[in-house]
């Protein structure tokens, strides 16, 4: 969105704001409608008052024929103006919730939508803030702008046009020009206010963003002492947005004053050119009765009218960061392909494929294997030597520079990236379990999954045992990222979810780095019968894993460097063959500085 002097135009935020409301079912454009009619004819009520008002004062000392008439009248128009005014409530109300429902939809839609890297390349915490802010914006510009901005205008054009049309074009004329400078001062003091809100809202959002990471890795800031460290960059973010919002308030007073000063001089002209009009019987004490009641209606609704167009244009500082990250976000996958991925029973295969990350080195080079459906082979290597990379090319987290990958011989760039992952479970080194009951992070993915489908997964995670001693079972909550559990525990859950998807192609990525080896051996153990359901793929650097593994797959900076029978490349002298030694010296040591003895772990491959 192109940004001139005074910031963004606000008109493609409006469009954007009633786009939102296209297409909706008879109910929402009915409430559409009749807020279109009560907004006119509540302003036209409104404006007719003081001139039933005027007529009866003149009446009075006159002759008080039909005075009487003309007070029940005008009282009748203040009540008419007041219900007309509650029943456009009863109508925006429908027209403000589909708007927030359909706008919160959008939202979380785009962003469920974008690639890997653009969750990588941002703070949770500053999206959130985004996000809720933007709601709230969108709130704020609908109602104010479609509830007061409007009638509020053209309540002052009916004014200004009655005015000169009972008394004289001068009271008119002054009138108009008041509400002229009255809207230039406003416009320009508050544009001047959404500069500073811009930079006040940046150092908000970013001590917001601190802050959440903070309250998310609490463990991490506890685990180093790093609370004080935290606290600084926090108080240094949130001093700058204190000064800010300091100089906003400064600025915004000094504009108030300027803008009363405006409607008290436009109010004593009017009142002593009205007074001096009636000494020289130019006007009746009914005009000004009808000047006085006018300039207070002039006062009551500029003043309105500078507020919430301030309310407005700050509102859209807010609703213009949403917008921005909606026009500016990044697509690096496309959603397009086909929704449909050909029957097959998982095979996979890389042809001459190359990766690399925003141009830097590449992590993977001319990579070429192939997978047999229901074949299970390990990946391994040291890390950072590209193992992971081949498991986000495969999900379709990123995509290759260079070459094809394959999925029962379909290039995956040619099916959407969701129905890719449809056929693919993952258990990844760090489970992560939604803030939500154990049954919700098991049933994610297969929602009609059966209650015995849930406990045979459960059994072979080694996870029966632990749900039945919970008070509430499977309807205990986890806590944000599964808190509540340990790291095993949420691996294991990680592959009963996983087990639970049906899929294709099961990839565990380290994920049994976090269990002790007695467990991880059982777990292995209890995984062999899902090798002749599906195709396996295990990524580890811990061989004690690859028990599972018939072949292995060796990566070494980006490159395959070996791949056959893990007892071949055991004594191949090799890559695997260094890194079995390595580990095998390392576990014995751990385990016994003087006994020689490999562990059972390792000694089962």
């Amino acid at each position: 969105m192109k940004s001139g002097r005074h910031g963004a135009c606000p008109w493609p935020l409006m469009a954007f704001i009633f786009g939102l409301l296209r297409g909706e079912e008879w109910s929402v454009r009915r409430a559409m409608a009749l807020c279109g009619l009560l907004i006119p004819l509540a302003a036209i009520v409104n404006a007719a008052g003081p001139v039933a008002l005027a007529s009866s004062v003149d009446s009075l000392s006159e002759s008080g024929a039909g005075a009487l008439a003309l007070l029940g009248a005008y009282a009748a128009l203040l009540w008419l103006g007041k219900a007309l005014t509650e029943l456009q409530w009863a109508a925006y109300g429908p027209v403000e919730q589909r708007m927030l429902r359909r706008f919160s939809k959008t939202m979380f839609r785009h962003m469920q939508e974008q690639s890997y890297s653009f969750y990588v390349r941002r703070k949770t915490g500053e999206l959130s803030r985004i996000l809720t802010r933007g709601s709230s914006a969108a709130q704020a510009v609908l109602l104010n702008g479609l509830y007061f901005v409007l009638p509020i205008g053209l309540e002052l054009i009916l004014v200004c046009i009655i005015l000169s049309a009972s008394t004289s074009v001068f009271f008119g004329l002054v009138m108009g020009v008041c509400v002229v400078i009255y809207g230039m001062l406003v416009i320009r003091g508050t544009e001047e206010l959404r500069t500073i809100s811009r930079q006040t809202n940046a150092e908000s959002t970013a001590a917001h963003g601190i802050a959440f990471d903070g309250i998310t890795n609490f463990e991490t800031v506890k685990l180093f002492g790093a609370e004080h460290w935290l606290e600084t960059r926090l108080d240094y973010r949130l001093e700058r947005a204190e000064r800010s919002a300091n100089k906003r308030q400064a600025r915004r007073a000094w504009l108030g004053v300027t803008q009363w000063s405006v409607l008290a001089g436009a109010a004593a002209i009017l009142l002593l050119a009205a007074g001096i009009d009636v000494q020289r019987g130019n006007m009746t004490v009914g005009d000004i009765v009808l000047v006085n009641a006018y300039v207070l209606r002039l006062v009551r609704p500029l003043n309105n009218l500078g507020r919430i167009y301030r309310i407005v244009r700050l509102a859209l500082v807010d609703l213009e960061a949403a917008h921005n990250l909606i026009a500016t976000a990044e697509k690096h996958v496309p959603e397009s392909g086909s929704d449909t991925l050909p029957e097959g029973q998982g095979a996979v295969s890389f042809e001459n494929v190359s990766f690399r990350y925003d141009n830097g080195p590449h992590t993977l080079r001319h990579v070429s294997f192939c997978i047999a459906p229901r074949e299970t082979v390990g990946i391994v290597g040291a890390s950072g030597s590209g193992k992971s990379t081949i498991a986000r090319l495969l999900l379709r987290f990123v995509e290759p520079s260079d070459g094809i990958v394959r999925i029962d011989g379909v290039p995956i760039a040619s099916i959407s990236p969701r129905t890719v992952r449809k056929a693919i479970s993952v258990v990844p080194q760090d489970a992560a379990l939604l803030n939500e009951t154990l049954r919700d992070n098991l049933i994610i993915a297969r929602p009609e999954v059966s209650e015995d489908e849930i406990w045979d997964a459960l059994d072979l995670a080694q996870l029966q045992g632990l749900v039945k001693r919970l008070p509430k079972g499977l309807d205990t909550i986890v806590g944000e990222r599964g808190a509540s559990l340990s790291g095993g525990e949420r691996q294991r859950f990680a592959i009963a979810r996983a087990v639970l998807k049906k899929p294709r192609i099961l990839i565990l990525d380290e994920a049994t780095s976090a269990l002790d080896t007695k467990t991880e051996r059982e777990l292995l153990k209890a995984l062999e019968p899902l090798t002749e359901r599906m195709t396996i793929i295990v990524i580890a650097h811990r061989l004690s894993t690859m028990a599972l593994a018939n072949r292995v797959i060796v990566v070494h900076e980006g490159e395959i460097v070996e791949q056959g029978q893990p007892e071949t490349l055991k004594v191949s002298g090799g890559h695997f063959a260094r890194l079995w030694a390595a580990q095998l010296d390392q576990a014995s040591t751990l385990q016994n500085p003087h006994d020689d003895k490999p562990p059972r772990c390792l000694s089962n491959l």
